[in-house]
């Protein structure tokens, strides 16, 4: 979809229903290079989150386990959240099909701070 302006964003943007995720909405992706590396998400909202993400250590393609808690003792180093609407404006120009992502009830990812 093609963003006319701000004003048009903000329009899109105010019908989507951004809710808390439940409890123990934590998913891990493996990494396929062979070198067993694993990402650990919490999802901090509902919404719509990838079967695939590249993995934070290589860069290769890491696969979901499908909210299957494979590694129930590590705790999660990334989160899944509904980006506000400052952060889906940047995205308008750099990443058009974020953008559409997000309004579609898409997340983004990002590193939790410690």
């Amino acid at each position: 979809m093609k963003i006319k302006n701000r004003k048009h964003l903000e329009k899109l943007y105010a019908k989507l229903e951004i809710k808390e995720a439940g409890p123990n909405r934590t998913n891990v992706y493996r990494c396929t290079s062979g070198q067993f590396h694993v990402t650990k998400t919490i999802d901090r909202h509902d919404g719509v989150t990838p079967m695939f993400i590249s993995c934070h250590i290589c860069g290769e393609r890491s696969s979901s386990s499908f909210y299957n808690d494979i590694l129930p003792d590590k705790k999660p180093t990334h989160e899944w959240y509904a980006p506000s609407l400052e952060e889906t404006w940047k995205f308008v120009k750099t990443n058009p099909s974020m953008v559409d992502h997000i309004l579609q009830g898409g997340l983004e990812i990002r590193e939790i701070k410690k």
